[in-house]
């Protein structure tokens, strides 16, 4: 029953081996990591703070919102320019409509005639 016992207990002592080596290993890692956050952070904050940057970042925005304007503008023509074109249609169609409720069809369609029925 002694080698039983001892082996239970290598096998413990195993085991914790392992669980100690992790909590060191995330302790020191999780030290190592936020060190590198703080590092990254503070370089961030050093670009962001750069005059050059800041100048650039102002341009971009400023360029960005001219194209967000003149995207603006088309699209704005290009909806126009189809309001009027539908309402022409639309005018061309209540014409024809109302030309052949009269019973005046002035314009025949390839759809009158007699071939096409």
């Amino acid at each position: 029953m002694g080698d039983l016992t001892n082996a239970k207990e290598t096998d413990v002592r195993g085991k914790l081996g392992v669980l100690i080596g992790f909590g060191i290993g995330y302790v020191l890692g999780a030290r190592a990591g936020h060190q590198r956050y703080e590092q990254i952070l503070a370089k961030w904050q050093e670009v962001r703070e750069n005059p050059r940057v800041q100048e650039a970042a102002e341009q971009a925005v400023g360029a960005v919102a001219e194209q967000a304007q003149h995207a603006r503008e088309a699209a704005s023509e290009v909806a126009d320019h189809a309001q009027a074109v539908v309402k022409e249609k639309a005018g061309e169609v209540v014409d024809m409509a109302k030309e052949k409720a009269r019973g005046h069809d002035s314009e025949s369609t390839p759809l009158d005639s007699p071939d096409a029925r």
